[in-house]
């Protein structure tokens, strides 16, 4: 076993939250053994004094125990003490943190101000002109320099204010000589903010909180793994925040959130975190609050041992090695299975659907196999010339059991747990497979029993997301009692397109929009998908502003992106191809580009 690639999280079996040195941030205890943190963002104008202040009212009521605001400029940083005396007179004590972009001198005045300020090391970077054909060790040695300079005043006036540091690093806008050197990945994200990290400890400041963020969700949780081995490594213990940026509106964003986020929670990674919604933030605590309620209660399960392949990499994704059975495992993307037989047209069509308890139908050659638990397997003596889709409890995954099946070549595993910790249990099941050479395809079935079907939605997405977005399963079995089979199924589909395992519909790349957002972002999003929501494959980014944007959407095909007040810029790629087109014309421009690039598709 390598144990190098354990120190992110100590143990893949077991609930290990990385330890962190708490930071207090207002009259808020970050980190250590406090619970993890829920935090949100205003959408409103800064300057708009009464609308900003009506909605931190609306999120501080709704529980969000930090308040963040976009501070643009030192206009903006100044508006926020009239905000904070204002909530200050109606008994709200919520700390706010100013978000800043691009001018130091914005984050210095909101330092003096709130609570904590957030800069971002890709736009808060080094003013040198870069010559990359120099040695990259004196480059790096030189911008560094030059950053730690510029960021000395703010120290100063944070150390004088008590205020707090949240450095965090979005895909999108990492500093270009992070790029050249890394491109946009997992480690560059990791590399940007242990640099931020080591200009802290030689500038002896310590009052930072770190986060690295993405929407793909791959690049997010190898970014953050990455992240907690180097800062063990280093002895480093700063609180980690954590969110899935530009995931998106509505029930996509929902799902996306919840499986990026829980996967992170089940790595013990996350001392505070925000879920990011594009539309009312309000909205977003209720799924903070769930998230945080499941990951809570986990703490105390029964413990389950394991053991992981030497050869497994948690730092980069890879799709465990299958044979192929009754169309499941293999190269094949993950499959779906229903409840019950479907009469009707769906938005998403099922690869099979059980039928009762004693057989499962292949929803499209209606071929029928038999579903059995382990004792019927044993007792029958079962002979597996034909599929079988066996139904086995992940305390069922010994040692004996494992090389008893290792021979069976027609056997798709259907694995459940019942341990409080069912991700960790389920991942702990595969991965003995795994150590133990067991190729079988693994469906993952999950159940929720008395629970509201907007709840279950996101736990499903908590319990599951990490095992496709690390390539352990070949397919996904919602069930959730409160849902009607429509909506499970939905449901399955979106996880595995949330973590893109399978891709079955159009991707959307949006932000949760904030003060920088100069239109209305949740409508545009509305139109954008209305237009083009049956290109499945393509990726189209819609996102506020130009601060995040052009890089956020790195991996888009097409992007629509805020470049002023109801202006546009559409992007084929990382290319801009139309610069300021009205709001009104923008989503037919899109569609023209998407045609003459030749991804259009009759609806």
């Amino acid at each position: 076993m390598n144990e190098q690639k354990y120190l992110y999280c100590g143990n893949y079996f077991d609930l290990s939250r990385f330890m962190t040195n708490p930071v207090v941030v207002g009259n808020v205890a970050i980190g250590g053994q406090n619970d993890i943190c829920i935090q949100s963002m205003t959408n409103t104008d800064t300057n708009d004094l009464k609308s900003t202040v009506q909605q931190c009212i609306e999120l501080s009521e709704a529980g969000s125990q930090l308040i963040r605001l976009t501070a643009q400029g030192v206009r903006e940083a100044k508006m926020l003490g009239r905000i904070m005396e204002k909530l200050e007179d109606l008994g709200i004590n919520t700390p706010l943190v100013a978000d800043i972009h691009f001018k130091p001198e914005a984050a210095e005045v909101a330092a003096k101000i709130v609570s904590k300020v957030r800069i971002n090391p890709g736009n808060y970077s080094s003013n040198l002109k870069l010559d990359f054909s120099s040695d990259l060790q004196t480059i790096n040695k030189n911008a560094i320099s030059d950053i730690t300079n510029h960021l000395r005043p703010l120290f100063r006036i944070c150390r004088k204010n008590d205020t707090a540091i949240r450095v965090g690093v979005n895909l999108g806008s990492i500093s270009e000589r992070i790029v050249f050197q890394y491109g946009r990945t997992a480690e560059a994200l990791a590399v940007s903010a242990i640099e931020f990290m080591e200009i802290c400890r030689e500038e002896q400041f310590g009052k930072i909180i770190i986060s690295l963020k993405a929407s793909n969700l791959r690049v997010l949780i190898h970014a953050n793994r990455l992240l907690v081995y180097q800062m063990k490594k280093r002895g480093y213990d700063f609180p980690i925040h954590i969110g899935v940026t530009e995931a998106g509106g509505g029930y996509e964003g929902v799902i996306r959130s919840a499986a990026g986020i829980g996967a992170l929670l089940a790595d013990g990674i996350g001392d505070t975190m925000r879920v990011s919604l594009t539309g009312n933030p309000v909205e977003e605590l209720p799924v903070a609050n769930i998230l945080r309620e499941n990951f809570s209660n986990i703490h105390g399960h029964q413990s389950f041992n394991g053991k992981a392949p030497v050869d497994y990499n948690p730092y980069k994704y890879s799709k465990r090695q299958t044979t192929k059975v009754a169309n499941i495992g293999d190269s094949i993307a993950p499959v779906v299975i229903s409840n019950s037989q479907i009469d009707k047209d769906l938005e998403f069509t099922p690869d099979f659907t059980a039928v009762g308890n004693s057989s499962i139908i292949d929803f499209k050659s209606k071929k029928s196999f038999q579903i059995l638990d382990y004792k019927e397997f044993e007792r029958q003596n079962v002979k597996t010339t034909q599929p079988i889709f066996l139904r086995l409890e992940t305390e069922e995954i010994t040692k004996n059991v494992i090389l008893r099946l290792r021979s069976a070549e027609n056997v798709v595993i259907v694995l459940s747990s019942r341990n409080k910790f069912r991700v960790g249990a389920i991942r702990a099941a595969i991965l003995n497979l795994m150590y133990y050479q067991c190729n079988l395809p693994v469906v993952i079935y999950v159940s929720y029993k008395n629970i509201e079907p907007n709840k279950a939605q996101v736990i499903a997405a908590a319990d599951t997301g990490l095992l496709f977005i690390d390539g352990l399963a070949d397919g996904l079995w919602v069930d959730i009692e409160r849902a009607n089979n429509e909506d499970n199924i939905r449901i399955a589909f979106s996880i595995l397109q949330a973590t893109r395992a399978r891709i079955s519909t159009t991707e959307y790349i949006a932000c949760p929009s904030c003060g920088r957002t100069l239109f209305d972002i949740s409508a545009a999003l509305n139109t954008v998908k209305e237009r083009t929501n049956h290109l499945i494959g393509l990726k189209i980014a819609v996102m506020g502003c130009v601060v995040n944007g052009p890089g956020e959407m790195a991996d888009a095909d097409y992007g629509y992106i805020g470049a002023g007040r109801q202006k546009v810029n559409l992007y084929k790629g990382q290319n801009l191809v139309i610069k300021g087109v009205e709001e009104d014309v923008a989503v037919d421009k899109l569609i023209e580009i998407i045609k003459n690039n030749n991804d259009w598709v009759k609806p």
